[in-house]
């Protein structure tokens, strides 16, 4: 690979080291892109982030947060007294208790307003930030799916249009070991955010 880069640029002149420097350093960006697999870590913003997908056809990368938001990130974004949890770093999903889809929850809020100005500004974010699906999470190995906290995924228990009277709207969420269950939206867990960002 170091050698086929070098060959693109032996009719530079030798001086001219910026001009080298800058198409290698362009080059080798592209390259380590392409090269991303499942699993890969990346920092941004102080957080570890893992390659959770790679899609090479539409130069697309999905990354999920290693570990959950921190009890100190937690307090900085989700403000709304009612959602916050004494614990260290769980949060309320949704103060509507018949309602668990994502889009409508208190933590969609807050990942796509302060978390993402603050947390991923400058980046070409494509689509939303989200949690991990229920599907998402039974395919990551043992290592990133228990991390030994308690987080919420996006995907719903239950039919909202089919909840009996009385009875709470659920979502599913992952416990300390790593475990698939779900709990009532009034509930609260740790965050995961994902996101996908353009390789382009």
């Amino acid at each position: 690979m170091a050698k086929n880069l070098l060959n693109n640029y032996v009719e530079l002149n030798r001086e001219d080291k910026e001009s080298l420097l800058k198409l290698l350093k362009e080059d080798l960006s592209n390259i380590d892109e392409k090269e991303k697999k499942k699993y890969d870590e990346i920092s941004i913003a102080g957080n570890i982030y893992f390659v959770l997908d790679v899609n090479a056809e539409e130069h697309k990368i999905t990354y999920c947060m290693k570990d959950v938001l921190s009890r100190k990130e937690m307090l900085k974004y989700f403000t709304d007294p009612w959602y916050q949890d004494s614990s260290d770093y769980c949060v309320g999903y949704n103060s509507d208790i018949r309602n668990n889809k994502f889009e409508d929850s208190y933590v969609y809020k807050v990942l796509n307003s302060s978390f993402k100005e603050d947390k991923l500004a400058g980046l070409d974010v494509v689509g939303d930030i989200r949690l991990l699906t229920k599907e998402e999470v039974e395919e990551l190995d043992e290592e990133h799916r228990n991390i030994n906290k308690w987080y919420w995924t996006m995907t719903p228990y239950n039919d909202m249009k089919k909840l009996e009277f009385g009875s709470y709207a659920s979502v599913f969420y992952v416990g300390s070991a790593g475990s698939l269950n779900w709990h009532s939206v009034h509930d609260s867990y740790g965050v995961r955010p994902v996101f996908t960002l353009k390789t382009e």
